[in-house]
């Protein structure tokens, strides 16, 4: 009876092995393909953050508007008192001022002097890229763009935008928000190229017409790499130190790089199954709140409106709920805030930003099913929960005491609702930046960061290549 337990055991983990070995096969061969496309592009993402264009200006331009002459009210512009504008902002272009109305998301120029309307979105965008490249260069504006396509993509966030094109030899384009003065992306031929190569390998970009069917091929690979891992992992301990088959050169090589990645594989390929899921269950945002602009009754900043010591950059006309302001960007010496004064030019309390931020957090949070807010405050950095991908700064946050603990981000400059974070987001961020971005290896600085994920990218490309390998050997032997 004794002597027999030994034979059993051993027949029973033979039959184990038998089928952690089947499965993990049939698993990896369905996974090995897409571990392949996904390692590769991943060593490209850091090459893609170290080679793409930078600006030389990060800020906004900063033009001084002369009030030396008496401007026009809005009132005074040739404008239809029918048509819908949206938002309304005095400015600087040219060295003169000018009225820039935003209607149906088009830019239209009014002299301020005079009245008299200019086309100048095109002089304006090709100012806007020359001051973030800090260039006189020439340059040509392309157009207005007010969706993503396969070069300008949703990961800019701002919209609309209008393209500048360069005429150098790397064939770099500047979109920009003439809106808000805001850069919204450099993109140059080889960062375009990367793009398309990690939307093509990391994302499966050409299965975008199927809508849900390539969000269920792409978790069903996941799946299977993730179970193909476990099985993986299974049979090296079940074997005790990898006996018999194992010990033959290639695979036993297999063995102790699969072990020795183990951790990194499920730690990419889970939170990138999370990142799909949640991606694709998450509540679409309200509707932009769009403003209704008293701007028949607003009358013309002047140089009385602000302190001896101060100049007006620009000057925005808001709205929420009742309440109608000119915001004003000022500068005094090297600093830069922002005032209030009503439609008169009557000063206004410094709350009055906040008490426009609570409103419009009001229209999202009604229509988000939230009630009052629990906590409210300017963000003017980013931060690990709002990061620089929402690109929007300042914003106002809004706090909920829900269930789901939600955040509203709102950019002032136009109400825009910037962000909506929740428990959720906040679970799946945290987990995807530090298991999937690796950002707790910043601690060897951003070079190191990059070639350590950049190792274990390779060390899992080359893995599943092995494996790619063993299987087609083993189909030659059998046939």
């Amino acid at each position: 009876m004794t002597a027999a337990l030994p034979s059993t055991l051993t027949s029973t983990r033979s039959r184990w092995l038998r089928v952690l070995l089947n499965w993990h096969r049939r698993l990896a061969v369905a996974a090995c393909v897409a571990v392949l496309a996904w390692s590769i592009s991943g060593l490209l993402h850091p090459l893609m953050g170290a080679l793409q264009p930078k600006p030389a200006v990060f800020t906004p331009p900063s033009t001084a508007i002369s009030l030396q002459q008496q401007l026009l009210a809005p009132a005074q512009l040739a404008l239809n008192g029918t048509e819908p504008i949206t938002a309304l902002r005095l400015l600087s272009l040219n060295q003169r001022p000018y009225y820039q109305v935003r209607s149906a998301n088009h830019a239209r120029y009014f002299d301020a002097i005079t009245g008299q309307e200019h086309d100048l979105l095109a002089k304006h965008a090709e100012q806007l890229a020359q001051h973030y490249l800090a260039s006189q260069e020439p340059l040509k504006y392309v157009g207005q763009q007010s969706r993503f396509d396969n070069e300008y993509v949703f990961i800019n966030r701002l919209l609309p935008v209008a393209r500048v094109d360069t005429t150098r030899s790397d064939g770099l384009r500047v979109y920009v928000d003439v809106f808000n003065d805001r850069l919204a992306s450099l993109i140059d031929t080889p960062k375009a190229l990367y793009s398309q190569a990690f939307k093509l390998l990391h994302n499966f970009a050409p299965l975008n017409g199927l809508g849900l069917l390539r969000e269920l091929i792409m978790g069903l690979l996941l799946l299977s790499c993730l179970c193909a891992t476990v099985l993986g992992l299974g049979l090296f301990f079940t074997r005790r130190a990898v006996t018999r088959h194992a010990r033959q050169g290639h695979r036993r090589w297999h063995a102790w790089c699969g072990l020795g990645i183990a951790l990194s594989t499920l730690a990419f390929a889970s939170t990138g199954l999370w990142h799909l899921v949640h991606k694709k269950t998450s509540t679409p945002l309200p509707a932009q709140y769009v403003m209704q602009l008293a701007w028949q009754h607003a009358q013309a900043p002047s140089q009385t409106w602000l302190l001896p010591s101060e100049q007006l950059l620009n000057a925005a006309l808001l709205e929420a709920g009742d309440q109608h302001v000119w915001a004003l960007r000022v500068q005094s010496g090297q600093a830069i805030s922002t005032r209030w004064h009503d439609l008169d030019g009557r000063p206004q309390p410094e709350h009055t930003g906040a008490n426009l931020g609570g409103l419009w957090a009001q229209h999202y949070a009604k229509a988000l099913g939230l009630k009052t807010a629990i906590k409210q405050d300017w963000q003017a950095q980013f931060s690990h929960e709002y990061g620089f991908i929402f690109k929007r700064l300042p914003v106002w946050a809004s706090s909920y005491g829900d269930t789901r603990s939600t955040t509203l981000y709102i950019d002032p400059s136009d109400a825009t609702l910037a962000a909506r974070i929740q428990n959720a987001d906040r679970f799946e961020g945290f987990a995807f930046a530090y298991l999937h971005k690796a950002q707790w290896l910043e601690v060897f600085g951003k070079l190191g960061k990059d070639l350590i994920l950049s190792l274990f990218a390779l060390a899992n490309a080359l893995l599943a290549a092995s494996g790619l390998w063993l299987f087609a050997q083993r189909q030659r032997r059998k046939a």
